[in-house]
């Protein structure tokens, strides 16, 4: 076992246990390099909780399947404000979960494809769509089916830099990346804006309107895509703009495979589960920061301990991205270390 202080793991030594008042054992370490004593739950979400691991199972469980805060603590026998400090311990034990490294992406695939979508969720009280801040935008890898983490806001430019300045940076550096869009156009700006994202390439042939000598393209083995949605250009319907240009090196993708349908299909699934709370309440959230909360708890059970129905329910999309031989339990995501 690793020292959480020195990051040592030759003089580890454990030290007894105690019994917790949830009637948890908790097993004590002590590290001879730098004398500091810990146990197997600092760290972790359940540090400093009188959570018994059995309950906070249960709570996540019970919030994966779209089971309100206050219905949640009702059934688990506990007050909703410790559902949603279990939901806060969380999100800032797994942060490091949502990074994976990009050479997983690229062993998975020749072309990694990367899925971007924004889904609305009404926070609160009705008011118009470009006032509502429960707009998120999420993507999603398509060959792993790896959900990348999200950004919670209104629909305008802010949202975009967010995304751009949180969730770029994990993907942006995979080999070959393709990123699609259903539409939207700011994803490729926000794309544009990342380091080492374009270069000067200097052409046999200068065309019109570009600098003498030179051109602004995409970095070798990056593009961008977007299929245009009848609901927006009606005219245009289905029809596909890849903005940019793109480097000599790189082969374009077939025009079929510029989509976003599994994100779509993950918003579909993400209203089902939450649709119990939405037919009682008549909302998912009542602040952004709860929606961002249960969305952050939904990635993780969905990365890292369900199996996906892409590969038979036997595979999660960690599993398929190298990062784990097995399917998690609740337990094993509630004990992970920051």
């Amino acid at each position: 076992m690793e020292c959480i202080h020195c990051q040592q793991s030759d003089q580890v030594r454990t030290k007894g246990s105690r019994t917790l008042k949830s009637g948890d054992r908790t097993i004590m370490y002590i590290c001879k390099r730098c004398h500091k004593t810990f146990c197997d739950r600092t760290g972790t979400a359940l540090y400093h909780c009188q959570l018994s691991r059995q309950d906070a199972a249960s709570i996540l469980s019970l919030r994966s399947e779209g089971v309100g805060v206050r219905a949640s603590g009702r059934l688990t026998g506990h007050s909703h404000s410790t559902v949603i400090d279990l939901e806060r311990r969380l999100a800032k034990s797994t942060r490091k979960l949502d990074k994976p490294s990009p050479t997983a992406f690229s062993d998975t695939a020749s072309t990694s494809i990367v899925e971007f979508d924004e889904v609305y969720t009404r926070v609160h009280h009705n008011c118009p769509v470009e006032e509502c801040v429960g707009w998120t935008s999420h993507g999603i890898d398509r060959e792993t089916r790896w959900q990348l983490p999200s950004v919670t806001g209104k629909r305008n430019n802010t949202l975009f830099d967010r995304l751009g300045d949180e969730v770029l940076p994990i993907v942006i550096d995979i080999p070959k990346l393709t990123v699609v869009s259903d539409g939207e156009q700011r994803y490729a700006g926000a794309v544009a804006r990342e380091y080492d994202a374009r270069e000067w390439y200097e052409p046999d042939r200068v065309g019109k309107g570009r600098p003498p000598g030179t051109q602004r393209v995409w970095r070798e083995g990056l593009q961008v895509a977007r299929k245009v949605k009848g609901s927006q250009h009606r005219n245009n319907r289905g029809r596909i703009e890849r903005p940019g240009y793109l480097h000599p090196n790189t082969v374009p993708i077939p025009k079929e495979a510029i989509h976003a349908n599994h994100c779509e299909a993950f918003n579909a699934a993400q209203r089902r589960r939450c649709s119990p709370m939405r037919r009682r309440t008549n909302t998912y959230a009542k602040t952004a920061e709860a929606l961002d909360r249960a969305l952050t708890a939904l990635r993780q059970i969905y990365n890292w301990c369900r199996g996906h129905f892409a590969f038979k329910g036997k595979e999660t999309p960690a599993m398929r991205l190298g990062l784990t031989d097995h399917c998690w339990t609740l337990t094993e995501l509630l004990m992970q270390r920051a």
